[in-house]
């Protein structure tokens, strides 16, 4: 039972380290998660998540207080998966939350609550088959690094340390309904879907890259894509300008700004399938062709 109790320490330590961490870089991200949870003012809670998962796999891990941690770890564990309960059938939740922005699992319902069952079941038994001592040294590593956390996870609250964009998210995926239903592409034809604003100076400086990208043969077809509300400008400033032959398509504004937060940015979409994303600086087509 020792070993196995050391390879669950190893692997849900390692696991709930992965989930603090990913959480931490974008606590207000969380946050916003946790609100879908449909749990009110107890969403504040959701800061304090990211530094106790951290210090509770790293307690795993060293061996702090090993029985006691197990047993918190499956108390915590049976915690999240209440509110996850909770939150698939009274909020609008969509993805559980469990590696923050970083990670959307997209997983069934079905698979979380097996994978907490076996978190759960694991922390009983580390709990059953170690003791709760401790050494000077764990201490000198815990102590400094829970107040590293737990500052790190309030400004993280205020300004998160790293923002990925939602489109980034679908890369190895169909794009998003609401943007290819606009499109007419062809499973056997490699595109790229430059995302852009008329009137967007680092636009501008991207076009004729863009232009390469086709003309390099990197892709067979540049679709340009951008905002309704910038139709007008499309015309009567950015094609008076640049005289492209991008094929431009539209889409609702509400629906440009919540997939592409910042511009430019061209998608690279082969068998229907997002391979890339590029920008806001974007290569040369004749430089993509090298590598």
């Amino acid at each position: 039972m020792k070993i196995l109790s050391l390879i669950l320490r190893i692997v849900i330590g390692s696991l709930f380290l992965l989930s603090g961490f990913s959480k931490l870089v974008n606590v207000q991200e969380f946050f916003n998660i946790a609100l879908q949870y449909g749990i009110g003012m107890m969403a504040y809670l959701s800061v304090l998540i990211p530094p106790v998962e951290i210090l509770l796999g790293l307690a795993l891990i060293i061996g702090y207080r090993t029985g006691i941690s197990g047993l918190v770890t499956s108390l915590v564990t049976l915690v999240f998966t209440m509110f996850f309960i909770y939150g698939s059938f009274f909020g609008k939740v969509e993805d559980c939350g469990c590696f923050g922005s970083v990670l959307k699992l997209n997983m069934p319902a079905w698979s979380i609550y097996i994978r907490n069952l076996i978190i759960i079941i694991g922390g009983f038994i580390i709990y059953n088959v170690n003791d709760n001592t401790h050494h000077t040294w764990q201490i000198s590593i815990i102590a400094p690094l829970s107040v590293l956390v737990f500052t790190a996870s309030g400004i993280s609250m205020v300004s998160p340390f790293y923002s990925p964009e939602k489109i980034d998210f679908f890369i190895g995926k169909p794009l998003p309904i609401e943007i290819s239903k606009t499109l007419k592409l062809n499973s056997r034809q490699t595109y790229a879907l430059f995302i852009f604003s008329p009137k967007c100076a680092h636009c501008w400086d991207a076009t004729a890259n863009v232009m390469s990208l086709k003309q390099s043969g990197y892709v067979d077809e540049v679709i340009a894509l951008t905002s309704d509300e910038w139709r007008r400008d499309v015309n009567s400033v950015y094609q008076r300008k640049f005289n492209t032959d991008f094929d431009f398509h539209y889409v609702n504004e509400k629906v440009f700004s919540k997939n592409f937060e910042k511009l430019p940015r061209v998608l690279i979409v082969k068998n229907l399938l997002l391979a890339d994303v590029l920008g806001p600086t974007v290569p040369s087509g004749y430089t993509l062709t090298q590598h």
